[in-house]
């Protein structure tokens, strides 16, 4: 058990630090915009944050996914599973809310 607990704990620092970046070009985005290679860098660390989670899923049995909120006067990245979903006027909703806030350091 212990062996797990500091597994998880390496793979949520990193998890903070990506987080990080993704709300650094969140920040970018809303200001000026980001290039295609500024794009692209999101998309592959946004791939990090999936391929993690994934990881900490097996280590904690558990079917998080990464929530990934664009808006930079948020925090960028929550992990939500089925409790967080819901549907209004026949249209399905992510409460990301009620997820895991990953924060920044």
């Amino acid at each position: 058990m212990l062996e797990k607990l500091n597994h998880f704990i390496r793979e949520y620092e990193e998890l903070k630090k990506l987080a990080r970046t993704l709300h650094n070009y969140n920040v970018k985005a809303c200001n000026y915009g980001l290039t295609k290679r500024q794009e692209k860098l999101r998309e592959k660390t946004e791939e990090k944050v999936k391929e993690l989670v994934e990881r900490i899923n097996k280590t904690l049995e558990t079917n998080f996914k990464p929530f990934f909120q664009r808006d930079p006067r948020g925090l960028s990245l929550f992990l939500v599973n089925d409790d967080c979903k819901y549907t209004l006027d026949g249209y399905n909703y992510i409460d990301y809310h009620k997820g895991i806030p990953i924060y920044l350091d």
